[in-house]
């Protein structure tokens, strides 16, 4: 997939989770561009998650503590 066009990093609940974000759609409706991006989550080097709902659910968990 090459190189994600973002990285995030975190610590939720004693775990070193990052985020590595893809460019998957690009739309360009009326000449003004709307980029989709799929998040990856990778803690240890291994998969462990995708798409946005898997993001917004971890970075709850990250607002709970």
């Amino acid at each position: 997939m090459g190189q994600p066009s973002k990285i995030e990093t975190y610590e939720i609940q004693g775990k070193h989770l990052e985020f590595w974000f893809y460019l998957t759609k690009y739309d360009r409706p009326y000449s003004a561009p709307n980029p989709q991006y799929t998040p990856l989550a990778i803690e240890r080097d291994i998969l462990m998650g995708w798409g946005m709902d898997y993001y917004d659910q971890a970075l709850s968990k990250l607002k709970q503590g």
